[in-house]
């Protein structure tokens, strides 16, 4: 889909995050960098054998995606993340943190957030669209008003083929009553092209990978090594940038707060 994010500052999103050397020069300038501050937070993760992944050419949401529909089973899963289409992997018992929503999301309380079945997240997308990512959803509805159209989006699972079966037998119905047809209902009708285009660019359960990308996730299940990381490293860190101003400066006093978690 060639309007696929087009709406972004470029259109090769995967390369937002790479900057060239007059840029970085630039950022390197800067009393306060972006570019510094997340390559800081990647070293403070890497001391902390936090796993990291970043692969070119791949959107994050498709290595998360394939990461929980590889492990629900083996571990309990949280997701972090203002993107909606998350949502489609809660039967997977995945719970989710919406910063903008003050509880964790998961399938027992999606209602109280949403106005559809959290079963039917992709379908909504899939007709609706998504205006952040720039893809266009069947002419003349958005979610209100597919809701309003179909109000069993509310309480159980449809599919786009149902909906669409149902939009004709409601026009149809309508004609043979003498009334003038929805064109709403005609755009989901006559546009199962793009339904399936659709389909394709938001659906999770079918993640978009490079064989780089696979790789990555498999190492996922190799154990870090413990040499070269540790708490020793953590704690320069911090010296460096000013974390432990508040302490005397000893490494006793800085692990002193977490004691009762270690213990």
């Amino acid at each position: 889909d060639r309007d696929y994010k087009a709406n972004r500052e470029t259109k090769e999103w995967h390369k937002k995050i790479e900057l060239s050397a007059a840029e970085i020069r630039r950022e390197k300038a800067k009393k306060e960098s972006l570019l510094n501050q997340r390559k800081r937070i990647q070293a403070y993760c890497e001391e902390l054998f936090i796993r990291q992944i970043e692969v070119d050419d791949v959107e994050a949401d498709d290595i998360i995606a394939r990461y929980c529909l590889d492990h629900n089973n083996k571990e309990e899963i949280y997701l972090l993340s203002n993107d909606r289409d998350f949502a489609q992997l809660l039967d997977l018992n995945i719970t989710i943190i919406f910063p903008n929503i003050d509880q964790p999301v998961t399938k027992t309380n999606y209602m109280m957030h949403f106005d559809h079945h959290y079963t039917n997240a992709l379908v909504m997308k899939i007709i609706c669209g998504d205006v952040s990512d720039n893809i266009k959803g069947v002419g003349g509805l958005k979610e209100k008003g597919l809701l309003k159209l179909f109000p069993e989006l509310r309480y159980k699972t449809m599919t786009v083929r149902e909906i669409c079966q149902k939009a004709d037998e409601m026009n149809t119905e309508r004609i043979a009553n003498k009334k003038k047809p929805l064109k709403a209902l005609e755009n989901i009708v006559n546009n199962v092209p793009r339904l399936k285009t659709n389909f394709k660019l938001v659906n999770l359960r079918e993640p978009m990978l490079t064989e780089d990308a696979r790789e990555e996730i498999l190492q996922l299940e190799v154990p870090l090594s413990p040499e070269d990381r540790g708490s020793k490293n953590l704690y320069k860190l911090m010296i460096e940038d000013e974390f432990l101003s508040v302490y005397a400066g000893t490494f006793p006093q800085y692990v002193e707060p977490f004691y009762t978690v270690i213990m």
